[in-house]
């Protein structure tokens, strides 16, 4: 429903991720969609993990300074970085809750944060690549394949969708 055409190649990105493509020929393939465990990279999960660690970072002393280690707190409404921890395990979210939390590390990037911009900008990369290996398997790098995406992911802001067009491109 993305893509005008009967082929094409779609990201869908939200909880989890996954690339889908068909060829003229009606050949399909699948890149990703392997689960929180093996992959989905460029997922809200994935996302709010990578932020979640740069936050446990720069807390540590092993990373540079983000927002995150202040947004996070906030959001979970708890006092401090270690008050993280405690909940997120303490409580044993779901990977659904975990993912959620990339709405937090949209919000910091939007803010001027580099650390989730970068975030966001290798999630775009992770499913721009899968897109270019969906279009290499098909066998139609020869062709203008129509790219589409979905998912909340994409509705993180224009760093996640400019950084996804231009890898794509590329």
């Amino acid at each position: 429903g993305a893509i005008l055409h009967d082929y094409g190649v779609i990201a869908n990105a939200g909880t989890g991720s996954v690339v889908y493509g068909v060829s003229p020929a009606g050949d399909a393939r699948q890149v990703g969609g392997w689960g929180h465990v093996l992959g989905d990279e460029g997922s809200a999960y994935d996302i709010a993990v990578a932020g979640l660690r740069a936050g446990a970072r720069h807390f540590d002393g092993r990373g540079p300074y983000t927002l995150l280690v202040d947004t996070f707190p906030e959001a979970l409404d708890v006092s401090d970085y270690i008050q993280v921890a405690f909940k997120l395990y303490g409580l044993n979210l779901s990977r659904t809750e975990i993912a959620a939390l990339a709405k937090v590390v949209a919000a910091a990037a939007r803010e001027g944060d580099e650390i989730a911009d970068k975030i966001l900008i290798r999630a775009a990369e992770e499913l721009a690549l899968a897109v270019s290996v969906a279009i290499r398997e098909l066998d139609v790098e020869e062709m203008d394949v129509p790219v589409s995406y979905a998912g909340s992911v994409f509705d993180s802001g224009k760093t996640i969708v400019q950084a996804f067009a231009a890898a794509v491109e590329k």
